[in-house]
């Protein structure tokens, strides 16, 4: 199994302390092809899962069959956590890998009930697994601000200047994930892109960007 240990929700723990605690809740490995459905929409959920490689992208289909990326789950983070521990259950979207992907597996009820021996261990996984669901609370406050600008122009500069770094945002999509993400048409998507990048606002090769300037929306 991989070393785990940089993991956030094993935050202080020994290697051996986590393998012993993965055997002790019986965690599995499970490998996802591009593509491959992890957990179904509508279904209900009682796993959580730990990317340990690639992505997982959580998406929801509306009624009318159109496809929404709510979200994604990279390396060294958790899915899961929020619905199996929610007064209902039932997942209201459908997580599948982004690329070749692999996860941890976790019995929910496993993750937060208290050891029978009332080791340090589970106490301090516990305690890592608040910081998460606390910094996920922080990831979808983001996402609201983002999509809370009226203009796919605002919403397209609003997503990158969130992951901005010295004026360069690396974006974890591609164009049609980006689209889904900020709930707009890839044709629109691309064509406000274009014009950021003609009117020299923002520079950008894939899913990489640089702000050149500040722009006047």
């Amino acid at each position: 199994m991989k070393d785990l240990q940089s993991f956030i929700l094993f935050n202080g723990l020994t290697a051996e302390e986590i393998s012993e605690f993965l055997n002790c809740i019986k965690a599995k490995e499970l490998s996802l092809k591009k593509g491959q459905e992890l957990f179904s929409q509508n279904k209900n959920i009682d796993k959580v899962a730990l990317v340990t490689s690639g992505m997982l992208s959580v998406y929801r289909i509306d009624y009318w069959g159109r496809r929404d990326i709510l979200s994604t789950v990279t390396e060294n983070n958790l899915f899961g956590a929020g619905y199996a521990y929610s007064f209902n259950s039932e997942l209201p979207v459908s997580v599948e890998a982004s690329v070749d992907t692999s996860v941890i597996l976790i019995d929910s009820n496993a993750l937060i009930t208290p050891c029978k021996k009332s080791c340090i261990t589970h106490q301090k996984v516990q305690v890592n697994l608040i910081k998460i669901l606390a910094k996920r609370n922080v990831i979808l406050l983001d996402k609201i601000r983002n999509l809370s600008h009226r203009t796919t122009r605002e919403k397209i500069l609003s997503l990158i200047s969130s992951y901005a770094v010295n004026s360069v945002a690396i974006l974890p999509y591609d164009r049609q994930e980006m689209a889904d993400y900020l709930c707009v048409d890839r044709a629109s998507l691309s064509r406000e892109l274009s014009k950021l990048q003609k009117e020299k606002i923002i520079k950008f090769k894939k899913n990489k960007f640089i702000l050149l300037q500040e722009p006047n929306v």
